[in-house]
């Protein structure tokens, strides 16, 4: 597995019931206990993993990103790689699930985070600006949280289903942000120690932007990389239905350790899960092929408002429909101007992240 488009689960969280722990004679306290003994086998870090027993549920939380390599001469912890999925079935062998088929069915997915390395032509903050602004297929709102002139993060979520309770954000939450400054920011050094070496088209790609790649050591420099995240962020039974559907084909299943032991035993569950985290940026982000040619008809009106949004900040345009209470036909226009627009950026993350193609 290389750090360059391949799918990666960054965060996985599992809950058992109790009742039902106790219906099957196993013991949670006792559980957990072995639990934890077993995964600081599997982990550098001891934060990579958490086991709690509370409100009725046994919760393990994983990062499967930062799982040890079979290497033991590594031990970077740098969550930039996916291991491969018999050492992901490996881990779960160990914590029992695989011998014990009532307790596999019983364990439910309810956090999952899927998430891409994207190198990029530019510095990250200039596309985080871009998607800041980019109309929307669907609506979500935007969040951009920005800590100093150098470092931003875009939040696109689905608005709250019900305003009254604390916490909620909606169906699906995507997340865009350097991941380089990330590291730096956890005190990581710039270069790191790969767990697995480069593809060929990787080298090619880092070759282009100059980036040094110490072939011999497998090794990385950070310092001048363009390292673009983009994670999407699910929570609890209604936002993960949708990833259960795709892996299973049964719109009334629940995504458990079973489904997901089934597809690793087959080599089926990167590629699966790969193909729903690209129809979801699709469906929200990536809607307009830029491959596909579309005849140009517009208006002379629309002509020149795609020359405005273009070659201006929107927002003064945007403030001057508002004051002759415009803003919805704002809206339409922008959209219909976006998808008439070859932007360079879009062309490149549509090509990098649903077409796969690193260079």
């Amino acid at each position: 597995m290389s750090i360059i488009g391949n799918l990666l689960i960054d965060k996985l969280r599992i809950s058992i019931p109790l009742v039902k722990l106790h219906s099957i004679g196993v013991i949670p306290q006792n559980y957990a206990k072995g639990l934890r003994i077993t995964l600081t086998k599997y982990f550098y870090n001891p934060n990579a993993f958490n086991i709690g027993i509370s409100r009725g549920y046994l919760r393990i939380t994983l990062t499967p990103t930062r799982l040890k390599s079979e290497n033991k001469c590594i031990k970077e912890d740098t969550n930039l790689e996916m291991p491969p999925e018999y050492l992901l079935l490996n881990m779960f062998n160990a914590m029992g699930f695989c011998k014990n088929k009532q307790l596999n069915e019983i364990a439910v997915i309810t956090w999952i985070h899927l998430t891409k390395n994207i190198i990029t032509e530019y510095p990250v903050i200039k596309y985080i600006d871009f998607l800041c602004k980019y109309p929307l297929k669907r609506n979500f709102k935007s969040l951009l949280i920005t800590s100093d002139d150098s470092s931003k993060t875009l939040a696109l979520s689905t608005f709250k289903k019900n305003i009254a309770t604390d916490n909620i954000r909606g169906d699906r939450v995507f997340i865009f942000y350097d991941k380089i400054k990330e590291l730096y920011d956890k005190g990581k050094n710039q270069y790191v120690a790969l767990k697995f070496p480069l593809s060929k088209n990787e080298i090619k790609l880092v070759k282009i932007h100059k980036f040094p790649y110490q072939e011999q050591y497998n090794r990385l420099n950070l310092s001048v990389l363009n390292l673009l995240r983009c994670e999407l962020q699910y929570k609890y039974k209604e936002k993960i239905k949708p990833i259960a559907l795709q892996l299973t084909q049964n719109t009334h299943s629940t995504l458990t350790i079973a489904t997901l032991l089934t597809l690793l035993n087959k080599n089926e569950l990167y590629s699966k899960l790969d193909h729903f985290y690209k129809n979801e940026l699709q469906s929200v982000i990536f809607y307009k092929n830029p491959a596909e040619k579309t005849q140009n008809n517009t208006s002379s009106y629309r002509n020149a408002f795609n020359e405005l949004i273009v070659q201006e900040d929107t927002t003064l345009l945007e403030l001057i429909y508002e004051m002759f209470d415009l803003t919805s036909i704002f809206k339409l226009n922008l959209l219909q101007s976006m998808n008439n627009i070859s932007n360079d950026l879009y062309n490149e993350l549509y090509k990098k992240i649903i077409l796969d193609q690193v260079s």
